[in-house]
Parts: structure tokens; C-alpha cells; sequence
């Protein structure tokens, strides 16, 4: 699973603080507790893998390719969000999900739709506000409004899963019209601003940095560049707010198919790469609106790709430090990590039930790993002590649960090992210790006369070695942002980082991928916002 970072971001908005901690009778006599984002907990993250439209990179690009629409690919594409899920919920110290995932989310659905011990181990999550709903304007959990049969059925099931369980839902405010106003403007203004903003991240070197995150070859920059141009055209002349569907109808899908279908029109240019950044952006806003993490899944683009260089003055995460503190932390002090060596055989998460992951998350090993993990975001600057803390409780975490899933078929090896990320300007660094060794590799290339900017630090607790990746296929997978740090000269930095991993005797290696390892995500303003 993705968490963007393990770093929380910043409140924007000035909500309600008023909490009814009472349970609230509402309709159909559906009794459940009133939280507002205060009320969450401290590591609570919002799963992008639950959002209707998103798609694993590589299915996107077969379905553009292919003609292919979002129901062709369903049971592939469900594979691969069910796998998410299971590792969000085992991952996430708490999970916020729109409450209509609850109703047109088959991964979510399945867990409840039949009486047994998913049913029961979904009802526990959501007593224990693990599973925690959020109301856009809704005053109650059950909603009467579903539009279609598939919908109407899942609405019952969960109407009937609502009256049996006392859960806890989030909103904004429970004052509704400070709600419309915190919706509006963290959800609905930030997503129209970033819209509109894209020539501007262009400028200075800002449309490598995004043809880096998109894949997009050298020659095709100024193809990009003038695209995303008339994208920002088009949205400062657009005669009404900008929502994700607008921006799908005119430059993602087929001509005059509903966005809802998913069926994406090759003709219209970098129609791939405008899906990936308008659902960053999307998915981006209810968790800083929240004050909470995004939690990014893998085939994801990272938050970077959004271009936010500066941190917002109210975060609570760690503070914005200089590229050579940054470089201490995770390179200069570290001498050895104490790593748990052995190689552990772990089940595949898309063979277990919630059950398990239930089960798992009650143990003494998730008690462990949830404060380890906490301890490392809080303390990034310690990364060189904490990190091996996290990887030693993080395979004892997946010992456990091998334990309680019993014999699988297909139990994959968990290579542990730890490392981290550096991504600044386009550049992305990728470093892994492991018993037998360490490598590192870099991918991309510093914009030439890049202005100064915003990296970031990602510890990254990984299951396969240099050349595997079966463990995080099968689900296994730890990544959160640590700090962000101030990059003055691009070029000169990754001189100096290749000059610093050869000195602790770390050596370079070719091929791998250059995807950014998902996970919890950091909270940045944006550069206009300044």
C-alpha cells in the first residue's frame, strides 16, 4: 500500500471545533458519533485507491492503447484496489473514506455485503473508528439517494450494516453552512486553483520536472509544456468553478462518453498524463483539507509531481531543513543498520480476508510498529537510529499476520530491508540496505538553471531485493515522507548525494524502476499560494 507520507499536512481552514462525542440519532434511528478533523487521529490517512477512477499506471496505459473502458478492466482493476486496501487498513493507524465508497466500492462492499466473519470484523473497525466515514454534506451515514440498482442494493446492505453498528463519521463542521463554506474552499477552490495554475508550474523548469513524474521523453517537453498551457487557458476562462469531471470531458475522455466510464481517448494529447495529475490533485484535497495524510497507492504519481515548493506555516510536520541536514540525516550518521535478516515467507494480501488484517491490527506486533512508525515521522532527523527500529517491527508485524492467515498458496518471500528516497527537481534518488548489501539508483535529470525549490526524504521499508518485487506486489510495502529540505542547485546537489553514497561504500546500480515508492505524503503550499 501507498501512504503519500507519513508527514501530516498543514490546516488550512479554521473549522468548528464544536464535538458532539454523543452518539446522534438520525435517519432511520441510525446512531453514530459526530467528529470533526480534530477528532482524528494523529496518523490518520485518506486511501486514494478507493477513488472510482483511479487506475495502476501500467492499466492505464493498456486501456488507452487498447480502447479499453473502466468496465472492461474491472475484475483486473478490483484486483489491484482490493490489495490497496487490505494493506491501507493494516498500514494506516486510522482510515477516513468518503462514504460513498461505502456503496459504489466493490473492494469496500465485499467486506459486508454477506453475513460471516468479514461482516463482523468490518463492523469492529468501524466501532473502534478505524473505518472512519466522511460526510461532504450529508448530516447522517445513511443516505436514501442512490441513484442506480447497483447502488440502491449496497445502500441497503449498508443501511442494515449502520443500524447493527455504532461508528464514528467525520465532516468539515456539523454547522452546515460552515461546512458548504469549508468544503468550498478546501475542496472545490484548491482543485480549481491547481487547474488553473498549470502553465504558470511550468515556467522555470517546471515542465521537466513534470515530464520526469510523467514519464514523458526530453523531445515531447515542449509538446507537454504547451498542452498544459491550454489546459490553465482553459480552466481561467472556464465560466464556473472547474470540477474533475469538466477537466475529464474536455481533454481525457472519448468524445461525449460520460467520464464515469473511464474510457480514454488516445486522440486527445497527453490524455494519460493529464488523468494522473487532475486525480493527484483530487485526492489531494480532502486529506489537507482534513489535516490528515494522503495515503498514495503504488503505480501512483507522488505528491511531488504537483509542484507545491513551499511548506505551509502551520504544519506540524517536520520542519523545512537545508539539503546538508537532510543529507546528515540519512546518509552521513547512519554506521549500520541493525536489519532483521531473515527472510520471512509472508502471504499476499489479495489471498487474505479483513479478518485477518482485523486480527493482525489487535496484536502486540501492530502496537509496535504503529508507535515505531510514529516515532520516525516525528523525529525525522533520527532516521540513521529509527528507521531499523521500523523495519525489525514491520517484518515482526508481517510474521504475525503470517501466523493468522495459516498456510497460503501463495506466500512470497519478504526480503526486509530499509532505505529511503530523495526527490527534488525531477530527480528522484532511491537508496536500500539490506543484510547482504547496499545499492542505490537515480533516476532522472536536473532541469538546467532550476530555480530553488523543495525536496523531499522518503523512508522507505522494502521487501524485495535489487532485482525482485514480488513482495510488494503481493502487498507488502512500507513508504512515508520524512522532511522536506531547500534545493538551491539542483545539479550540484546530486553530485554531492553520488559523492556522499560513495564515500559510505554504497554502490550505483543500473535498471529498476523509477516510480515513487507510495505511501504517506507530506503536505507543501503551492508556489502561486505564496
Amino acid at each position: 500500500m501507498d501512504y503519500g507520507s507519513l508527514r501530516r499536512p498543514a490546516t488550512v481552514l479554521a473549522y468548528s471545533t464544536h464535538t458532539d462525542m454523543g452518539a446522534e440519532r438520525g435517519v432511520s434511528d441510525i446512531s453514530f458519533h459526530k467528529l470533526v478533523p480534530q477528532d482524528l487521529k494523529e496518523l490518520a490517512a485518506v486511501a486514494q485507491t478507493l477513488d472510482n477512477q483511479w487506475v495502476p499506471r501500467h492499466l492505464l496505459d493498456r486501456m488507452i492503447a487498447d480502447g479499453l473502458s473502466l468496465a472492461d478492466v474491472r475484475a483486473e482493476r478490483h484486483a489491484v484496489v482490493r490489495t490497496e486496501y487490505l494493506r491501507a487498513v493494516l498500514n494506516a493507524e486510522q482510515l477516513v473514506i468518503n462514504r460513498a465508497y461505502f456503496i459504489n466500492n466493490l473492494a469496500v462492499i465485499e467486506d459486508f455485503a454477506e453475513p460471516g466473519p468479514a461482516r463482523e470484523a468490518f463492523k469492529r473497525l468501524l466501532s473502534d473508528a478505524v473505518l472512519v466515514p466522511f460526510l461532504y454534506g450529508e448530516t447522517s451515514p445513511v443516505d436514501s439517494a442512490a441513484r442506480d440498482r447497483m447502488t440502491q442494493v449496497a445502500e441497503r446492505q449498508w443501511s442494515e450494516l449502520a443500524a447493527e453498528t455504532e461508528m464514528s463519521c467525520v465532516r468539515l463542521s456539523w454547522t452546515d453552512s460552515v461546512n458548504r463554506a469549508a468544503v468550498n474552499k478546501g475542496l472545490a477552490v484548491r482543485f480549481h486553483e491547481f487547474v488553473a495554475g498549470l502553465k504558470a508550474k511550468c515556467l522555470d523548469g517546471g515542465d521537466a520536472i513534470f515530464a520526469s513524474h510523467l514519464g514523458v521523453p526530453q523531445n515531447e517537453i515542449p509538446a507537454l509544456r504547451d498542452r498544459l498551457s491550454e489546459v490553465a487557458a482553459w480552466a481561467f476562462n472556464f465560466d464556473k468553478r472547474v470540477f474533475r469531471e469538466d477537466v475529464y470531458r474536455e481533454f481525457v475522455v472519448a468524445e461525449g462518453s460520460p467520464p464515469t466510464d473511464g474510457r480514454y481517448d488516445p486522440a486527445k494529447r497527453f490524455a494519460a498524463q493529464l488523468k494522473q495529475l487532475v486525480d493527484l490533485a483530487y485526492n489531494t484535497t480532502l486529506p489537507e483539507t482534513l489535516d490528515r495524510y494522503p495515503l498514495r497507492p503504488e503505480a501512483s504519481l507522488h505528491r511531488a509531481a504537483l509542484q507545491e515548493w513551499k511548506q505551509r506555516p502551520d504544519s506540524r510536520g517536520a520542519r523545512t531543513t537545508d539539503a546538508d541536514a537532510a543529507l546528515d540525516a540519512v546518509i552521513r550518521r547512519r554506521t549500520a543498520f541493525d536489519i532483521a535478516a531473515a527472510e520471512l515467507p509472508v502471504p499476499a494480501l489479495a489471498d487474505l480476508d479483513l479478518g485477518h488484517v482485523a486480527r493482525a491490527r489487535a496484536t502486540d506486533e501492530w502496537l509496535a510498529y504503529r508507535d515505531a512508525l510514529a516515532d520516525l515521522v516525528t523525529h525525522p532527523e533520527a532516521f540513521a537510529d529509527k528507521a531499523g527500529v521500523l523495519q525489525r517491527r514491520y517484518a515482526k508485524l508481517l510474521d504475525r499476520l503470517a501466523v493468522i492467515a495459516g498456510p497460503q498458496p501463495r506466500s512470497v518471500p519478504f526480503s526486509a530491508g530499509v532505505g529511503f528516497n530523495l526527490d527534488f527537481s525531477g530527480v528522484l534518488v532511491k537508496v536500500r540496505y539490506f543484510a547482504e548489501g547496499a545499492y542505490y539508483r537515480v533516476f532522472g535529470t536536473p532541469p538546467p538553471d532550476a530555480p530553488p525549490s523543495v525536496g523531499m526524504s522518503r523512508a522507505v521499508i522494502s521487501g524485495e531485493g535489487p532485482d525482485g518485487d514480488g513482495a510488494r506486489r503481493a502487498g507488502h510495502h512500507l513508504a512515508a515522507d520524512l522532511q522536506p529540505f531547500v534545493v538551491e542547485e539542483p545539479a550540484e546537489l546530486l553530485r554531492k548525494v553520488r559523492s556522499d553514497l560513495a564515500a559510505a561504500g554504497i554502490r550505483e546500480v543500473g535498471g529498476g524502476s523509477g516510480a515513487r515508492d507510495g505511501g504517506l505524503e507530506q503536505d507543501l503550499e503551492d508556489n502561486q499560494a505564496a
